[in-house]
């Protein structure tokens, strides 16, 4: 990608981008390497709304355009937790709230993962059954939120699903309930942080 567009995009100058685009046009079409991220991607990383709003008038289609990883710009959004951002781009197409990266999740895990509590309400509002959507491990929202250890989601999560979540196998047959007792047993787990509190949530259930 373009150097001066690359910077354009993660500072949000927006008079540089219609400028670039302008003189070229397809410029706008540009990836970055290795990750193939389009200035969307970028923009979206960074919550450049007005930004976005601009890219998504010159080039709309690049709303849906995945990375190499299979990342919509809305999952990188609610990754980050760019409220603002999120909204602009269910506007443009709500139907990325349920857009799967290479692994099968969808930018509702994405904001899980990440205990963006206020991007989970804003996709729920747009379609509520995003929620129910599981991985390729069929892993649901409150699979990927403990996992990650945010302690908010999972109780959202449960709150919006009700408690019979927690009982909901992914592939390998694995409730929450279970990873709960596999964490309480091992303790301070790297991977889970704040692990005797998630366990509690969890087994309250």
């Amino acid at each position: 990608m373009d150097t001066i567009l690359h910077v354009a995009c993660t500072t949000g100058d927006t008079a540089t981008i219609l400028d670039l685009a302008k003189h070229n046009p397809l410029i706008l079409r540009q990836q970055t390497a290795p990750s193939a991220e389009t200035v969307l991607h970028l923009a979206a990383h960074f919550g450049h709304a007005g930004l976005i709003n601009t890219l998504l008038t010159l080039c709309p289609d690049l709303a849906a355009k995945p990375n190499r990883q299979g990342f919509s710009p809305l999952h990188v959004a609610a990754a980050a937790g760019h409220e603002e951002t999120v909204a602009i781009l269910l506007r443009t197409e709500p139907g990325l709230c349920i857009a799967r990266d290479r692994g099968g999740r969808t930018p509702v895990h994405s904001a899980a993962i990440n205990g963006q509590l206020g991007v989970l309400g804003l996709m729920v509002n747009i379609n509520q059954e995003c929620l129910g959507i599981l991985t390729d491990q069929g892993e649901t929202v409150l699979h990927v939120s403990g996992k990650a250890g945010q302690l908010e989601a999972v109780r959202w999560c449960v709150q919006m699903l009700g408690s019979s979540i927690v009982n909901q196998p992914d592939n390998n047959g694995n409730t929450v309930l279970h990873l709960a007792t596999a964490v309480r047993d091992v303790q301070a787990s790297s991977d889970v942080p704040n692990s005797k509190l998630l366990c509690k949530i969890w087994l309250s259930e």
